[in-house]
């Protein structure tokens, strides 16, 4: 985990991603989303993808395992409420994409050179300067 300016800041959006991944997830499904032709699997391997590499972003690389778990385990209860609150149903591939792009995040961190808020923070710098 790099030192950011703004650490606290990223890790309220890392964790505010969770709570939009759990509104999606659990709101009556969208039929625009189906008209579109995007695949509900592509969607949620995006979803978690981007949470997994958020999360390795704002804590220590040591930890992807965990990250791993976890956002594994957040996609297992986002499948089962959706199958409590009733507008939906569980699938299993669903988890199966929820896992691959939890995965595919946490490999996709290993990129050092990938660091999106150190850039974002540079970007701040560079412009706040006179």
């Amino acid at each position: 985990m790099r030192k950011y300016r703004y650490s606290n800041l990223w890790k309220t959006i890392t964790f505010g991603y969770l709570i939009i991944i759990a509104y999606f997830s659990l709101k009556t499904p969208s039929p625009e989303v189906a008209s579109y032709g995007i695949s509900d699997k592509l969607l949620h391997f995006l979803a978690y993808l981007f949470a997994a590499f958020f999360f390795s972003l704002v804590i220590k690389k040591k930890y992807l395992s965990l990250i791993f778990i976890f956002l594994s385990f957040y996609g297992y209860s986002m499948e089962l409420l959706q199958e409590q609150i009733g507008n939906r149903y569980y699938e299993l591939e669903d988890q199966w994409a929820n896992m691959a792009g939890a995965f595919g995040g946490c490999i996709l961190s290993l990129i050092d050179r990938i660091n999106l808020f150190q850039k974002i923070e540079n970007y701040i710098g560079k412009s706040s300067s006179p």
